[in-house]
């Protein structure tokens, strides 16, 4: 299938774990809503139950196929995670010094990001996580959080 990228801004639901957690939630909703019930999954957790080395799991499917979407990542990690004790299916917070590099301080509005976003370089995009692998950061109305911006690449 190759590589796709995807990029998501979802409202703050009190941490980015919880946020995450409802954003894959929906998007769990609208991928598998057009298939039949005996070809889905019932929930997140059965979508990665199985063995990821036999392609009739669910599990299987995530490892060789994915959704090209969040619902590739299964685990957020520490911002101060190095690249190379990266596992897969990661999501990755942007550090509040790679925050600050980027944007001047350390809480960037929607505004601000979406700016960012458009540009040709940004050292908060520019990062390699790798494949089947996010970024994630914490975007603020008035100095408290509003929403998180995920984004990442699955696929080979």
């Amino acid at each position: 299938m190759g590589a796709s990228g995807w990029d998501y801004i979802a409202p703050w639901r009190g941490s980015i774990e919880e946020t995450m957690s409802s954003l894959q939630t929906e998007v769990f909703a609208k991928y598998f809503s057009t298939r039949p019930e005996e070809l889905r999954p019932a929930d997140i957790a059965e979508l990665w139950s199985g063995n990821e080395f036999d392609e009739d799991t669910w599990a299987g499917f995530m490892a060789t196929q994915g959704t090209h979407s969040i619902l590739d990542i299964r685990h957020l990690v520490p911002a101060e995670t190095r690249i190379d004790e990266l596992t897969g299916n990661t999501m990755r917070p942007v550090s509040t010094a790679e925050t600050i590099a980027a944007f001047g301080h350390d809480m960037p509005t929607r505004a601000e990001y979406e700016r960012l976003a458009d540009t040709t370089y940004s050292p908060i995009f520019d990062e390699d996580d790798g494949r089947w692998a996010g970024r994630c950061l914490i975007l603020y109305k008035d100095g408290v959080p509003e929403s998180v911006a995920f984004w990442g690449v699955s696929g080979d």
